[in-house]
């Protein structure tokens, strides 16, 4: 998934500007089908997942201003009529046709970027809100982390943001061994839930409880901009984090220049264990992870570096896949 803004080729039907964009694929890469899901406006999708009970669910950002526009102002699981970007959340059959759809947020801008199934079967996304109103009960600041959890038909059971007064998003969301979650992406707040920060942007986790309550929480990095894109709970109950780094001092203990790609591995209560840095001289970054069945982790990113550790470059800026033991 992702958005497309083509009506041709392999996109045959956009419905303006950017759609959420879905394709199914078979074991080999071949297109089975592929389909296009929004309105007139910007509408971004930023992951999917394989539902429990059949069928997929897609998340990411509705333009709802321009979906109003278009005429559409459905209550429930439809359009809401607050807002100038919503969360979105859209449930598909096996062969993409729309069982339900949810929207969710409040007046400003807000945005889920990554998704997770509950083990009840709802579905429980995590993103930012700079609202405070509508959906969004409370907040901190400007923009904070927001997670917002539906049942298994998109009705809204409960949501909570996390943050200081500065700025939060969160970009992944996974479970844990506990029926928890682990959410993770970037502050620059040193208040609120935002205990400590080691200067401008941090790595920021928090672990939340089966209802969203509010576990623990742990900044990562140095003095200069530090951002988590992806966590996954490893084998011996600790969290891999990947995102990008360009701090050298504090928790960050080296940097080749400009971003690195940086991978951060942690206890179960998110105390730091180790980490290291990957890059050249140029703009390095992270995007996802996992963690494979010999306990080695695959780190997806791209680079723009022609002095990649021991990589060459393609030029420009390359894709770049690290097998990490």
């Amino acid at each position: 998934t992702g958005y497309a803004m083509s009506s041709d080729g392999d996109a045959t039907n956009n419905q303006g500007f950017h759609d959420n964009w879905i394709l199914k694929l078979d074991a080999q890469g071949v297109l089975e089908w592929e389909s296009s899901y929004g309105f007139s406006g910007h509408d971004h999708s930023y992951d999917i997942l394989e539902a429990s009970q059949g069928g997929y669910f897609f998340t990411g950002f509705l333009d709802i201003t321009s979906a109003r526009a278009d005429g559409n102002t459905e209550k429930g699981n439809g359009l809401t009529s607050h807002g100038v970007g919503e969360f979105w959340g859209t449930k598909i059959d096996e062969n993409g046709s729309i069982q339900w759809r949810g929207y969710f947020g409040g007046t400003n801008n807000d945005r889920a970027h990554s998704v997770v199934q509950s083990n009840d079967g709802g579905f429980v996304m995590a993103g930012f809100t700079e609202s405070d109103d509508y959906d969004v009960s409370s907040t901190n600041g400007s923009y904070e982390f927001w997670v917002v959890k539906v049942d298994a038909f998109g009705n809204l059971l409960w949501e909570h943001s996390f943050g200081g007064d500065g700025i939060e998003v969160a970009y992944d969301i996974a479970k844990t061994l506990d029926d928890g979650y682990v959410v993770v992406g970037n502050t620059f707040s040193n208040n609120g839930d935002v205990l400590v920060n080691h200067g401008g942007s941090d790595v920021w986790m928090i672990k939340i409880d089966a209802e969203g309550n509010l576990v623990w929480e742990h900044t990562y990095g140095g003095s200069e901009f530090d951002l988590a894109q992806a966590v996954v709970q490893s084998k011996d109950g600790g969290f891999y984090i990947t995102g990008n780094s360009k701090s050298d001092d504090k928790d960050s203990s080296f940097n080749y220049g400009e971003n690195d790609i940086w991978l951060v591995k942690t206890n179960s209560v998110g105390e730091l264990v180790w980490e290291k840095s990957y890059g050249g001289s140029g703009l390095d970054f992270a995007y996802d992870l996992i963690e494979n069945e010999d306990g080695s982790v695959m780190v997806v990113g791209e680079t723009a570096s022609t002095d990649f550790n021991t990589l060459t470059s393609k030029g420009n800026t390359d894709l770049v896949l690290l097998k990490i033991k």
